[in-house]
């Protein structure tokens, strides 16, 4: 089994110029580290969570379902039921940009 961290890249690319990148690295403890910035958002509260499917071709409808291995209900972050893929909300300043850090996705998301 690999000692290593895991890590990956989201590019986000939206119809109304929301663009960004989001870089994710799981350490081998499990915990997971989500980092990035995002432009173009409205100000305010947004859902933020994780597809079972990396398939943008047809918008949301085509990403699958949240992220859920485990097969939980809904929940908060802090909760200890919750789809490995449910994230919070983030907020958005009146820059219409967004800088992200969450080093509390300590689930492991590839279970």
């Amino acid at each position: 089994m690999a000692t290593g961290s895991v890590k990956a890249v989201a590019l986000i690319t939206g119809a109304t110029n929301v663009r960004g990148s989001l870089h994710f690295i799981q350490e081998p403890n499990g915990s997971t580290h989500v980092t990035g910035r995002i432009s173009g958002l409205s100000p305010g509260l947004h859902g933020f969570h994780i597809h079972a499917l990396g398939d943008t071709t047809n918008g949301c409808n085509s990403t699958g379902p949240h992220f859920n291995p485990l097969k939980k209900d809904h929940g908060a972050p802090c909760d200890n039921e919750r789809h490995a893929g449910d994230l919070g909300n983030i907020i958005a300043g009146s820059d219409d940009a967004l800088d992200f850090f969450n080093s509390l996705v300590s689930k492991k998301l590839t279970q």
